[in-house]
């Protein structure tokens, strides 16, 4: 298992989404939603499992939803709920990746 990294992540992240979303996000604004995600792991006792082929459709989109419902509060992040799920679902992608 290799290790997590931020820039890697916000890279394989930028490159697994439509080029038009790419364009609208800067790093900063998929640092959050990195950020975002992983508050939700640790606030569901989740950060030592491995998010795998296992878990399933509702655990994601718990996730989405939790993603979300926290952009949605936050108004510089000019994200719509499937920009928030494309990005969620290509940082799941990247930890996959690191199972490789």
């Amino acid at each position: 298992m290799n290790i997590y990294d931020e820039q890697e992540a916000v890279t394989f992240i930028k490159s697994h989404i439509s080029d038009g979303l790419a364009r609208r996000c800067d790093d900063d604004t998929i640092l959050e939603i990195i950020d975002i995600i992983f508050d939700y792991y640790e606030d569901h006792d989740l950060l030592e499992l491995d998010v795998d082929d296992d878990d399933s459709d509702d655990d994601i989109d718990a996730i989405i939803a939790h993603a979300v419902k926290i952009v949605g509060k936050d108004n510089h992040l000019s994200l719509s709920p499937d920009d928030v799920a494309r990005i969620v679902k290509a940082e799941i992608d990247y930890e996959l990746s690191l199972d490789d």
